[in-house]
């Protein structure tokens, strides 16, 4: 698999997780340009988003949803718009390859126009 994208990455767009059957096809991660600053919503939830990084073929960020403890994701963009990532709730402060301290790894596809509708939110049986 090759871990660098060929053509320019775009983060802004909704992302579908694509090996994991707890969320298979939800929108996940939904990045939009709000105003002067890139804003999230994950799994239907407005969040805050904090410390956005970005090194090389790497994102590190922390969303917050109200009334929930924060996550810190490390994102390593992949090859046709597909990324990976792993999401834990103590600090990433360094670059390193996703899942290397033993996190689950998450796979996403981003969503382009004339794929299938996906499912944008989840009731809260989870």
């Amino acid at each position: 698999m090759q871990d660098e994208p060929n053509e320019p990455f775009e983060i802004e767009g909704q992302w579908v997780i694509v090996n994991d059957t707890d969320y298979k096809n939800d929108i996940f991660f939904d990045f939009r340009q709000s105003e002067s600053s890139l804003a999230l919503t994950v799994l239907g939830k407005e969040t805050k988003l904090q410390n956005f990084r970005e090194q090389g073929n790497q994102l590190i960020f922390t969303y917050k949803i109200p009334g929930e403890e924060p996550f810190n994701v490390l994102l390593t963009k992949l090859a046709n718009d597909r990324v990976k990532f792993s999401q834990v709730n103590y600090a990433i402060n360094d670059f390193h390859p996703v899942g290397r301290l033993g996190e689950k790894v998450f796979h996403m596809q981003k969503v382009t126009e004339g794929e299938p509708a996906f499912i944008a939110s989840r009731s809260s049986q989870k």
